[in-house]
């Protein structure tokens, strides 16, 4: 029976995972975690801490941790960086490392074209010394079990100029190795963003993000920002059957951004899961010309 306990708890874990990833409300700032083409294209290194508690006040509620280190090389076109994560929801766990490289065709001095992969392990572990159970001392569940790790290889298009970006990806395509039970599910992004000036101090940046994959209802989350003189920014998002979203972003001198978001479920009836999502996210950039402003958004 508690193998059969163990077995059911493992699977359902797994499958449920397997089906789905992680949203962030930065999805603009993050765009990097989702497509390997835009890595070392912010400029000469990058780096940003992201923490996200969703469904706040609920028990076993998913807490994401990450971060993503880039840095770009050979006269900006070759871009190389390195990505951890960690997922968590209840007693199940994730950790992702993953490696990126991308190619940079420019254009000219603003637009280019740029093609990425991405490589990278991801094991699953399951905490049951995490659980409350009868008995405290059953040997069943004084131990965590791993369910086991897996290799996969991802890839990207992205295209970015002074006021637009464009980008296509599917950070996760197919496994090359495996000693799950289940198959990675593949998710294609796609992402555009526009800018552009209102007045002499505001800049305004709109964005929308489409995910696809199988089994599930196609989702599209916008983002309208307004920017002031790069240092300051508040903005709405609105996630298709999901949740609404605000944020607000400052610059702490000229290379570093600290920004907080909160998301509210409105697509749950369940009060716990209404409570809400917060999600900050620290970055640090070096541009890759002195002497120019750096650009966060």
């Amino acid at each position: 029976m508690k193998q059969l306990l163990w077995f059911s708890m493992t699977l359902w874990c797994s499958i449920c995972w397997a089906q789905q990833e992680f949203n962030v409300h930065h999805f603009v700032q993050s765009y990097s975690w989702r497509n390997p083409a835009a890595t070392g294209s912010k400029g000469k290194f990058f780096a940003q801490g992201l923490y996200r508690n969703q469904w706040t006040g609920m028990e076993g509620a998913p807490v994401l941790q990450g971060l993503n280190l880039q840095s770009s090389f050979a006269k900006n076109k070759v871009g190389l960086g390195l990505l951890y994560w960690k997922d968590n929801i209840g007693p199940f766990q994730q950790q992702f490392v993953a490696m990126d490289i991308a190619y940079k065709l420019f254009f000219n001095e603003k637009a280019f074209l740029s093609f990425g992969s991405r490589v990278g392990m991801q094991q699953s572990l399951l905490k049951l010394s995490s659980l409350q159970v009868w008995d405290a001392n059953d040997p069943m569940f004084q131990q965590n079990a791993s369910t086991g790790t897996k290799a996969f290889f991802g890839t990207g298009v992205y295209f970015s100029n002074k006021a637009f970006r464009l980008g296509i990806s599917v950070p996760m395509l197919r496994e090359v190795y495996s000693t799950n039970t289940y198959s990675i599910q593949p998710h294609f992004y796609g992402m555009a963003q526009l800018k552009k000036p209102v007045g002499v101090d505001w800049q305004s940046s709109s964005a929308v993000q489409v995910k696809l994959t199988s089994y599930t209802p196609v989702q599209i989350c916008i983002q309208q920002m307004m920017i002031y003189k790069q240092k300051v920014a508040a903005g709405i998002l609105w996630r298709s059957n999901d949740a609404l979203g605000f944020s607000l972003g400052m610059t702490l001198g000229t290379k570093l951004l600290l920004s907080y978001a909160y998301d509210w479920s409105w697509a749950h009836t369940s009060t716990l899961s209404n409570i809400g999502s917060h999600e900050i996210t620290l970055v640090c950039i070096l541009p890759s010309i002195k002497h120019t402003r750096t650009d966060f958004w």
